[in-house]
């Protein structure tokens, strides 16, 4: 609903990218697990983020090899403005709503808030062997 709501000319998927890097720079990989999508796709979207100035590639500096995604500073603007887009029209959805009514919404998320974090991939750390012993 709020992905149809907001005034942002992005794609939805364009956006659900901007919305993840958010938390954190991405590698192209992680893009396509995230989105559900090939990395072939995956490629192509921040390529099309990247000729807008919404996103960066760097290649990491432990591994050369390894690309990561970033937001830019004109990227953040456009996820500022989607954010605040997307509480304006939830604040005119819950206006009308009881105390009551806000409650039981704000239960229902932080039960949906703790079964999505229940279903996110675990990255366990394998400790490296020492191979100079």
């Amino acid at each position: 609903m709020l992905y149809r709501a907001t005034g942002s000319p992005l794609p939805r998927a364009m956006r659900s990218v901007l919305f993840a890097l958010s938390l954190r720079p991405l590698r192209v990989s992680d893009v396509a697990e995230s989105e559900g999508i090939g990395q072939p796709a995956a490629t192509r979207l921040v390529a099309r983020l990247e000729a807008l100035d919404l996103v960066r590639r760097e290649r990491g500096t432990a591994d050369r090899r390894v690309v990561m995604v970033t937001l830019t500073a004109r990227g953040e603007d456009e996820l500022e403005l989607m954010r605040e887009q997307s509480r304006r029209v939830m604040r005119e959805v819950l206006a009308d709503r009881s105390a009551r009514q806000l409650r039981q919404l704000a239960t229902a998320a932080a039960a949906l808030d703790a079964l999505e974090q229940s279903m996110r991939p675990r990255r366990v750390l394998v400790p490296s062997r020492d191979r100079s012993a």
